[in-house]
């Protein structure tokens, strides 16, 4: 991480984000980049073949032999029609058009300031290695942060949400650390899929509840002291490792203990005839030919899928 005025910024909010949610400073935000870009979604890193830049480009799908630009390179000129021996056949077409066409990257838009490393960032500030940032402030490392995100640290699809470290799809969210699918909540630690709760840790499916560790409701001081020792503990790691295991990676994949038994959910079985009638009708509207066995194709769909 090449340290900048903007990463001094970001640096300060980490270190109150971390007392926040644990009380105390935890370090340099450089220490802990590498954990907390753990599960960033693969962006594209290219060079300006213009200026010799760095260009950051929302995804890492684009052509190896293509040509960047950044978007404050991007100059208005008559661009002119492609000859007749061009449009004779689409190699041709495709030929003449890469010799004119670049993409660009480093769009910075609206009303956005003091961003870095970045790209598709709208009305936003203070914002470093990230995409797809929209209304937000005090953003490193995260994506798809919306309406009026502030001090998130490695997350991503969110909205709402202040003082967030590695967290994934949450709205309306404060001070939630290393969770998953979090709405309506604060003070949310290790915990998957809940709503309308607060203080929670290592707490699953939970609705409207509070004063919970492992599903376990508590009397408030109890929950207290509990979590002020847990997280001490945490806080030990993370000094010591610069990580703490996600809670994808806490579950062993063993199975279970002899007397365990987990119910086998019933497999469903789905009928593809009406997306495969669909489909083939797409393409017969786009392209003028029907199809048929999308499974043919489904490599060719899903190929710019984002990975989870």
């Amino acid at each position: 991480m090449v340290e900048s005025g903007l990463y001094g910024i970001l640096n300060k909010e980490w270190k109150t984000t971390c007392r926040i949610l644990f009380g105390e400073e935890l370090g340099e935000l450089k220490e802990y980049e590498q954990w907390l870009k753990e599960y960033f979604p693969p962006i594209g890193k290219r060079i300006s073949h213009v200026s010799g830049k760095e260009v950051t480009l929302v995804t890492d799908y684009y052509s190896p032999n293509a040509r960047f630009v950044s978007s404050d390179e991007i100059t208005e000129k008559a661009i002119e029609p492609l000859t007749i021996n061009e449009i004779k056949d689409i190699d041709s077409i495709i030929e003449a058009i890469s010799e004119k066409w670049e993409y660009t990257g480093n769009r910075i838009l609206g009303n956005s300031a003091y961003v870095e490393s970045s790209d598709v960032v709208v009305d936003s500030r203070y914002v470093l290695d990230s995409v797809d940032i929209t209304e937000s402030a005090y953003i490193f490392g995260s994506s798809l942060a919306r309406r009026g995100s502030k001090y998130s640290f490695g997350s991503h699809f969110f909205g709402q949400g202040e003082f967030l470290v590695r967290v994934g799809a949450a709205f309306n969210a404060k001070r939630v650390f290393e969770s998953i699918f979090v709405g309506d909540s604060s003070d949310i630690y290790f915990s998957h899929n809940c709503m309308g709760c607060n203080e929670l840790l290592f707490s699953f499916f939970q609705r409207n509840k509070r004063y919970c560790i492992g599903n376990l409701q508590l009397p408030k001081e109890k929950y207290l002291s509990l979590k002020k020792k847990i997280l001490q503990e945490v806080v030990e790691e993370l000094k010591k490792s610069k990580r703490f295991p996600s809670i994808f990676k806490l579950v062993s994949n063993e199975k279970p203990p002899a007397g365990i038994t987990i119910p086998t959910p019933k497999k469903e079985e789905n009928d593809m005839r009406p997306i495969e009638k669909a489909f083939s009708s797409t393409f017969r509207i786009i392209l003028n030919k029907e199809v048929y066995g999308i499974q043919n194709y489904e490599k060719w769909l899903s190929k710019y899928l984002m990975e989870t």
